[in-house]
């Protein structure tokens, strides 16, 4: 194909910026293209560029290339004012440019010269403010008829002056007003002065769009207008204002006079603005009527005051006044009368209050023509209708644009505080949503915007990439941005190492946030590329990673590093996309997976050992170690790639050990705000956060001291300190042996500093130099900071940051692309209030007082009681039934104490010991195995008194004693052993009530499990019997079913029969009926044929004479006959015998 360089067979693609339409003024550093337009195309194929692909897309645009027009190009680091333009004439060219783009030059910039302009040298440009992009250009016109003769003179005598001028403006809207104006002011200047004003003159200043018509050109004024200027200015509004208010209309108005000043009072002016406006109203033909009316203005409406003969611009701002009033005021106005040229408010069937306006129409605008301003109803309402959530919305629109992220709450008191009134959460909810929807525009209208913000992206920031995918719906699919600034920053200053991964969009219609984020040469986060997609799948990734790689240029991939999480199809689309780059996995989702299956804190901290193993020989160790905790874990480790996870058998090249994704989760937070805005304010937000990390980048840079980043050098100095630790023996040629000072086995390390090699192999993952480096460069005196690696300098820093993302316009001034419409996705309602919170894996739960908590998910519970799992002390059933735990010691439960009848004490005296043992046996044997018994409180018995002890014996041993004392003596006897058995039956009435309820609760056990064991057997019985009906049915219906296809065979067979028979006896009969037919058109025709020969020969007899030479006719006619009897015998059909 021509166009395709010799041997070349990669294919790059590049974007070509064609100027068209316009054409070439000036020259040197004034070269401007002016009056042009701009469209673009992108993913332009290298291999297929060529002469005629360029004049196949100059027709497209419209225009013919053969011999009528000549295409430019601007070459690299060059523009059009530095004479970087050059023509393409052949195939030289194509091969010219083909070059660049190989060399990394990946946009173009075309200029069309439709009149060949570029060679004129006859232009004499003026260029006022000039700027990179220059409008339309304001021609002046020719000279008309009506100049004076001493400028056409001048005009005709020098023949430079019939060389146009051209005045260029940076914003000719503005510089045309200005110019209109000082038409206005010279025409006030000389009709003041002379007091006769041209025709000419008075169609220039009320008709501005004539231009041919003009008699004198445009010029910029050179000065500020005057004092005298405003005076003639504020004239001419009056005079205007008087024609405004004129009812019929004046013919001294047609012709551009002034009106009559009869009635004309003149405005107090103060600081340019009037207290009141008079607006005058003629009250015949004749003569004008003084009417003053004050204006409502927009300002007004924080606090409305109504008056009679108060004026509004519109109904509109009438009734916003009459809301924000009863808003105010708290008053319930209702309008029973409200449409377009009358409203009438009234506050409530009790009350006085009351107004009326409808339109003027000698002020052409609503005045209130009757208004009662007094109450006479209560005070203030605490419901208002009029106090709606668009109303809301309005009043806090600066405060929710200031604060974004105020919650209901608040929001809900600084509501109540500035009106007194208290709105439900839904209305403001409400508020806050049609607040947002002004501030960031709506979500589906931004979708419409997508092309023009891709074009001013690309104006704004040349070389940026930005791609809109639609579906077959034109529905909006992905969009992909890349600025110029990330693209060639990353290139120049960081490593060759992408971070890529996947975040939600918490909008409406929601979707994924892919991301691509790099290393800056301070380990800080540098962000790529990104592009929302509906769904997070391999085609998706596929696209962004070939989106990608062919925006950064990547033609070998195998000195580029991945890193990601294993997403959905991510791994798929690096292996496709970069086949030959190393794809490193993050650890600590990894880790998320192990411990699902291995939770042992022992196991964990095994495991990141062996992924921070920077030898393969302590791989092996840890990797033993493993399989010594626990070969399962082991077994699962082995089935991974090392490559993928384990710093050993990681790559030198990138300079990069780091084990985690945490930048991309870095940056997926530092755009958390954004991602919940619609999708162009989305894009706007990281746009405008990364333009001001690059200026706050930049900042910083000035402020850092020496050669290194401050991170690397905050590394090495933690180095440095770890270097006294360890010695250095030197072995000459800058070869050394290192041992360590503080080590429970002392490993000896070889550091070559020619090689820039260290057996640990810190230094060569890292590029900054390990203790043991450090330790051989203080034997050489050789600064640390000297052999850290090119890529941590401040030089690279400042590479990467460089270049500046440049702001865009607004949006009402973007470029219009009219391109077909992107409708939004498809939206889906799900259940419930959209999450915006990320679910927290372990250990990253939050605490009220600040740090972070281990998560309880996962946690086996255990029983306090019987220590038995799946369930708690509160849900054991064990404890609920009062029995001891299976398996386990006896708990130290108290049991329900009985309820003892107190008896009325007799005397006191010391219980039996017999009968003690005898209860103390049966609780043992019953009870005490099974559960603790309370403890024994009754009282000792009461001792005797020492003295009356003392007394009794000395009486004894005196006298004898008598009948009575003997009795007494017995009597206590008796009364003791009345006692003692009362105290042995209450005794034996505890031990019965316990045994009695020990009982209850077995038998109650017994019989729930005993009640357990039937309902399961029921509950089996009846499974088993719905089993048996449910196959009996089953049987039942198939047998149906067979019985049911059987009839119908038999019935479709039968009827299949019968129909048969049916139709052959139908055929039959109408075989018949034709036969019978067939015979008696037979027979039919036979007797018309002997009807018509009988009156043949009856004919002839009548007419013939008999001749005896001549043949008989008749004997001629009757042998005919006979022949045709003959051949009817095989026409007629045969009758059955």
């Amino acid at each position: 194909m021509a166009g395709r360089r010799p041997g070349s067979c990669v294919r790059m693609f590049f974007t070509i910026e064609i100027n068209h339409g316009g054409f070439f003024v000036g020259g040197g550093n004034n070269r401007s293209y002016v009056d042009g337009h701009v469209i673009y195309s992108d993913n332009v194929n290298s291999l297929t560029w060529s002469e005629l692909m360029l004049e196949k897309i100059v027709e497209e645009i419209g225009y013919e290339m053969a011999g009528r027009m000549k295409v430019h190009y601007c070459i690299r680091m060059l523009t059009i004012a530095r004479n970087g333009l050059r023509e393409i004439r052949d195939e030289m060219d194509i091969m010219f440019m083909i070059t660049s783009v190989d060399i990394g030059q990946h946009f173009f910039s075309l200029y069309l010269d439709h009149d060949q302009t570029l060679s004129l040298k006859d232009w004499d440009d003026v260029v006022h403010y000039p700027v990179a992009a220059l409008p339309t250009v304001i021609s002046p016109s020719k000279p008309s008829n009506n100049t004076q003769p001493e400028l056409q003179a001048s005009k005709h005598s020098d023949p430079v002056a019939s060389t146009p001028v051209q005045i260029v403006y940076p914003n000719i809207e503005e510089e045309n007003e200005e110019c209109v104006a000082d038409r206005t002011r010279h025409g006030k200047r000389k009709r003041n002065n002379n007091e006769e004003v041209t025709e000419e003159a008075k169609v220039v200043s009320e008709n501005d769009d004539d231009e041919a018509d003009s008699d004198f050109d445009c010029v910029d004024s050179d000065y500020d207008v005057s004092d005298d200027d405003d005076r003639h200015v504020d004239d001419e509004s009056d005079e205007e204002k008087g024609k405004s208010m004129s009812v019929k209309g004046k013919s001294a108005a047609l012709q551009g006079q002034c009106c009559n000043d009869k009635g004309k009072q003149k405005m107090e002016m103060k600081d340019g603005v009037s207290e009141e406006e008079d607006l005058w109203a003629p009250d015949s033909d004749d003569e004008q009527l003084n009417v003053r009316f004050k204006i409502f203005r927009e300002d007004d409406l924080t606090d409305p005051k109504f008056s009679v003969g108060l004026s509004f611009g519109s109904v509109e701002l009438l009734r916003k006044a009459i809301r924000a009033y009863s808003c105010i005021h708290r008053k319930s106005i209702k309008l029973p009368i409200n449409d377009k040229k009358r409203v009438r408010a009234k506050c409530g069937p009790k009350c006085s209050w009351y107004l009326w306006a409808s339109y003027d129409t000698r002020t052409k605008t609503f005045v209130i023509k009757r208004h009662t301003a007094e109450h006479t109803c209560s005070g203030g309402q605490w419901k208002i209708p009029a106090f709606t959530a668009k109303f809301i919305a309005e009043k806090y629109l600066d405060s929710l644009r200031a604060d974004q992220d105020m919650n209901m709450r608040n929001f809900s008191r600084v509501v109540q505080k500035g009106w007194k009134m208290t709105p439900s959460r839904s209305k403001l909810q409400r508020a806050r949503r049609e607040a947002m929807k002004v501030i960031h525009g709506d979500e589906a209208e931004q979708h419409m915007l997508l092309w023009d913000y891709g074009t001013e992206i690309k104006r704004s920031n040349p070389g940026s990439t930005f791609y809109a995918a639609l579906d077959e719906n034109s529905r909006f699919k992905q969009c992909y941005m890349c600025l110029e600034a990330c693209k060639r920053g990353f290139l120049e200053g960081c490593r060759p190492v992408i971070f890529i991964d996947g975040c939600h969009i918490k909008t409406r219609y929601r979707g994924q946030l892919l991301t691509a984020v790099g290393m800056d040469p301070n380990n800080c986060i540098f962000p790529i590329a990104m592009v929302a997609v509906e769904v997070e799948d391999t085609a998706s990734w596929k696209w962004f990673l070939e989106t990608l790689k062919s925006d950064l240029g990547i033609t070998n991939t195998a000195p580029w590093t991945i890193t990601s999480d294993k997403q959905k199809g991510l791994i798929n689309a690096v292996r496709d996309v970069f086949p030959e780059s190393e794809h490193r996995f993050c650890v600590r989702h990894m880790w998320q997976n192990f411990q699902q299956l291995f939770k042992e804190d022992v196991l964990k901290n095994q495991l990141w050992k062996i992924d921070r193993s920077n030898t393969v020989a302590l791989f092996d160790k840890y990797m033993e170690q493993m399989r010594v905790l626990n070969a399962d874990a082991h077994a699962w480790l082995e089935n991974l790639d090392p490559k993928t996870w384990v710093r050993a058998f990681q790559s030198d090249l990138p300079k990069c050990d780091i084990l985690l994704n945490n930048n991309c989760e870095v940056f997926n937070k530092y755009i958390l705000e954004a991602r919940e805005l619609p999708v162009l304010s989305m894009f706007g937000r990281v746009k405008s956060q990364l333009m001001t990390r690059h200026y706050t980048k930049q900042k910083d840079e000035e402020k850092w001291p020496g050669p290194i980043c401050p991170k690397i050098h905050k590394k090495l100095l933690k180095n440095i300190e770890l270097s006294s630790n360890v010695y250095a023996d030197g072995a000459g040629g800058g070869l050394f042996q290192v041992g360590e000072l503080v080590s429970s086995q002392p490993v000896d390390y070889v550091v070559d500093l020619k090689q820039r090699t260290c057996s640990c192999m810190r230094w060569q993952k890292t590029g900054i130099p390990c203790a043991h480096v450090i330790s051989c460069l203080r034997n050489d005196d050789i600064d640390p900071i000297t052999v850290v690696d090119n890529c941590y300098s401040i030089e690279m820093h400042k590479k990467a940051y460089a270049n500046i993302v440049y702001p865009c316009k607004d949006k009402t001034k973007w470029q219009r692309m009219n391109g077909p419409p992107i409708l939004p996705p498809v939206f889906t309602k799900h259940v419930g209030r959209p999450t915006k919170c990320r679910r927290k894996a372990p250990g990253e739960v939050d605490v009220r007082g600040g740090g972070k908590r281990m998560s309880r998910h996962g946690v086996i519970v255990h029983c306090g009681y019987c220590g038995l799992p799946s369930h708690n002390k509160a849900g054991c059933e064990w404890l609920k039934a009062g029995l001891a735990p299976p398996n386990a010691p006896q708990a130290n439960v108290p049991p329900p104490e009985p309820e003892v009848t107190e008896e009325p004490v007799v005397t006191q005296e010391q219980i039996n010991t017999a009968s003690r043992q005898t209860v103390e046996s049966l609780l043992l044997n019953n009870l005490i195995q099974q559960r603790p018994l309370p403890r024994n409180m009754e009282a000792r018995p009461i001792p005797d008194s020492s003295f009356l002890t003392a007394a009794q014996e000395l009486l004894n041993t005196t006298s004898q004693p008598s009948t009575s004392t003997i009795r007494q003596g017995e009597l206590a006897q008796r009364l003791l052993q009345m006692q003692q058995e009362k105290n042995k039956a209450n005794e034996d009435r505890k031990i019965a009530i316990l045994e009695a309820k020990y009982e209850a609760e077995v038998k109650k056990a017994e019989e729930q499990a005993k009640k357990r064991l039937e309902q399961q057997k029921l509950k089996a019985e009846q499974a088993q019997a719905r089993a048996r009906d449910a196959a009996e049915k089953k049987e039942k219906r198939r047998y149906e079913a067979e019985l049911n296809r059987k009839a119908k065979e038999e019935t479709r067979k039968f009827i299949a029969e019968v129909k048969k028979s049916c139709a052959e006896k139908k055929r039959k009969k109408i075989a018949e009926k034709k036969l019978q037919e067939k015979k008696l058109a037979a027979l039919r025709k036979e007797e018309q044929r002997q009807a018509q020969r009988d009156a043949q020969i009856e004919a002839q007899k009548a007419t013939h004479t008999p001749d005896p030479d001549v043949p008989d006719a008749h004997a001629a006619l009757v042998q005919n006959a006979k022949k045709d009897n003959m051949f009817d015998e095989f026409r007629a059909p045969k009758k059955n015998n």
